[in-house]
C-alpha cells in the first residue's frame, strides 16, 4: 500500500473472498498413430480434418492417423491432440549446398521425418545486392513457399542465412558447414532434398513411447487437456495396459481399447475379461467404412468413431443410443441376444437398429463396480474434480481460518449450483468445510478438507411401458379425452 499524502480519491484492490470456478473442457481427444508427414512426438492440436491434413497429410495407404482423425471429426469431435509416431530407421530429407570453391556451405534439412521431405525444393539465385544470394524454399504438396532475399554466410551479419531460415521457416532447418562462402547458385529448377525415410512398421513399444525424450503415449501423459485417449488401430495388449495405467494414474481421462478384427462376441468378451477399469471402454465390433485410397470397403476399429461421439456429448450425458456416422456397415452384424451378452460383460455393442441406423447400445466402462459402470458418471465426476482442483489453487498455504473455509465452501457451492442450473447434476449436492471435518490435529498437519456430495443423474437406458387390461362397463368422457 502506497502512502496517501495529498487529499484525493484513492483506489485499492483487495484480492480476497471466494473465487469463481470455471468448468474445464471434457471432450479433447488424444490420439497416437502414423502419418505421411508432420511433426513427430509432438501433441499438435487440430480443430478440423482440413487443419490436420495440412499439417500431417491426408488419408494414404500405410498410415492410420488421418483416417482415424477424419472419423472422429465426422462423429462430432471438436479438438484432437494428434501425436505422430514413426518406426525405426526413419530419416529426414536433406541436402548440403556447396560454395563456389566446392566446399560444403549450407545444409538444409526437413523439419519432419519421412519421404515427404523429398518434396521440398530449394533454389539459390544471385542476390540483388553484391555478395548476397536469395534462397527460395518450397513444398508444393503443403502449398508453402518461403523467400529469403539477399542473405549471406557471415555469422555476425544481419543477413546470415542460417539465423534467418531457422527463425522463420515452417518446413526446414539450416546448418552452417563452417565455410564463409555463400552457397552457389543452383540450376533454374532448384534442388530437391533427398534421403527421407518413414522407417519400419511401428511397434507397440514405439506407440507407448519413452519419458526421456517424451514420445508416444508417454508424451500425451504430459498434456493435461486430454480427456479421451486412444491409439489408431493398435490391438496389442501392451498398449491396452499402458492406456489404462495412464488413465488410472492421472485420474482425468478415459481410454478406448481396440478389439482385434474378426473376433466373435465370445472371443471379444474373453479378450476383455482381464481388464477391470472405470476408465476403459471396449467397443465391438469393427466398423466398415469406405476406403478412399482404394475405392472399396474396409473394416476399422470403432475407437475413433466412439471418441468423436463421446467428445460431442456433454459429460453428464451417456453416449448410449448415439448414431455412429461415416460408416457403411459393421464387420459383424449383432443379434439382440449377442448385444445382451456383450452388455452383461460390460463391452459396448454397436448394432443396426432398423430405421434408426447404426447406434451404440450402451454407455458402459469395463468396471465391475456398479457405481462406476456408466461413462457419463465417470466423465461428470472428472469434470467436477478437475475444475475444482484447477480453480482452487489460490487457497494453498493461506492461513487456515473459518473465513478461508467459508470462502472455499462458497466457491465450490457456487460452481455446483451452476451445474445444477445447467441440468448436469441434481439439486441435492452438499459441501461441508467447517471445524467438524477440519479438527485441530488435521489443521496443524496443514490440511484443509472439503467433503463434497454430488447428486448424479443416471441415464434412462431401459424405457419401460407397462400395459394391463382395464375391465369396465365403458369409457367416461375424461377417459376418452
Amino acid at each position: 500500500m502506497t502512502d496517501k499524502i495529498l487529499p484525493g480519491v484513492y483506489t485499492e484492490e483487495n484480492d480476497s473472498g471466494p473465487r469463481p470456478i470455471s468448468s474445464i473442457a471434457t471432450g479433447v481427444i488424444g490420439m497416437v498413430g502414423t502419418a505421411s508427414k508432420g511433426p513427430v512426438d509432438e501433441a499438435r492440436q487440430v480443430s478440423s480434418y482440413s487443419e490436420f491434413e495440412r499439417i500431417y497429410g491426408g488419408i494414404k495407404t500405410g498410415y492410420n492417423l488421418a483416417e482415424n482423425v477424419n472419423t472422429s471429426f465426422q462423429n462430432g469431435a471438436q479438438t484432437i491432440r494428434a501425436c505422430r509416431v514413426v518406426g525405426s530407421g526413419a530419416a529426414k530429407s536433406s541436402y548440403t549446398f556447396q560454395d563456389g570453391a566446392s566446399a560444403d556451405s549450407l545444409e538444409i534439412e526437413a523439419k519432419d521425418y519421412g519421404v515427404s521431405g523429398d518434396n521440398i525444393n530449394v533454389k539459390i539465385t544471385t542476390g540483388t545486392t553484391g555478395g548476397k544470394v536469395t534462397v527460395v524454399i518450397a513444398d508444393d504438396t503443403a502449398n508453402i513457399t518461403e523467400l529469403y532475399q539477399n542473405g549471406d554466410m557471415v555469422k555476425d551479419s544481419d543477413f546470415y542465412l542460417v539465423n534467418r531460415i531457422n527463425a522463420e521457416s515452417q518446413i526446414v532447418v539450416a546448418e552452417d558447414k563452417d565455410t564463409s562462402g555463400n552457397p552457389a547458385v543452383t540450376v533454374a529448377a532448384g534442388t530437391d532434398l533427398a534421403g527421407g525415410l518413414d522407417g519400419g512398421a511401428v511397434t507397440s513399444g514405439q506407440i507407448i513411447g519413452t519419458t526421456n525424450p517424451l514420445t508416444g503415449l508417454k508424451l500425451l501423459e504430459t498434456v493435461d487437456a486430454v480427456n479421451i485417449l486412444m491409439v489408431a488401430e493398435s490391438i496389442e495388449t501392451a498398449v491396452w495396459v499402458e492406456l489404462i495405467a495412464q488413465c488410472e494414474s492421472l485420474l482425468d481421462r478415459m481410454c478406448i481399447l481396440n478389439v482385434a478384427s474378426g473376433l466373435t462376441p465370445s472371443q471379444a468378451i474373453s479378450a476383455s475379461s482381464a481388464y477391470d477399469s472405470k476408465r476403459a471402454i471396449f467397443p465391438y465390433p469393427w466398423l466398415t467404412i469406405y476406403d478412399y485410397t482404394t475405392g472399396s470397403k474396409k473394416n476399422v476399429p470403432a475407437s475413433a468413431a466412439l471418441a468423436g461421439i463421446i467428445s460431442k456429448v456433454p459429460a453428464y450425458v451417456s453416449p448410449s443410443n448415439q448414431s455412429v456416422l461415416g460408416i457403411i456397415g459393421l464387420e459383424r452384424a449383432l443379434t439382440r441376444s449377442e448385444c445382451e451378452t456383450l452388455h452383461l460383460a460390460r463391452l459396448m455393442p454397436i448394432s443396426l437398429i432398423t430405421g434408426r441406423g447404426y447406434r451404440l447400445r450402451n454407455g458402459l466402462t469395463l468396471s465391475s463396480n456398479p457405481k462406476w459402470t456408466q461413462i457419463c458418471k465417470r466423465r461428470i465426476t472428472d469434470k467436477i474434480e478437475e475444475s475444482v482442483e484447477e480453480a482452487m489453487s489460490w487457497a494453498i498455504s493461506k492461513p487456515h481460518t473459518g473465513v478461508l473455509r467459508d470462502n472455499v465452501k462458497t466457491s465450490i457451492s457456487g460452481f455446483l449450483q451452476q451445474l445444477v442450473d445447467g441440468g448436469e447434476i441434481g439439486q441435492g449436492f452438499t459441501v461441508k468445510c467447517d471445524s467438524e471435518n477440519n479438527p485441530a490435529a488435521s489443521v496443524q498437519a496443514g490440511n484443509l478438507i472439503a467433503d463434497i456430495g454430488i447428486e448424479y443423474f443416471y441415464p434412462a437406458d431401459k424405457v419401460i411401458f407397462r400395459y394391463s387390461e382395464n375391465i369396465s362397463e365403458g369409457f367416461t368422457s375424461s377417459q376418452l379425452a
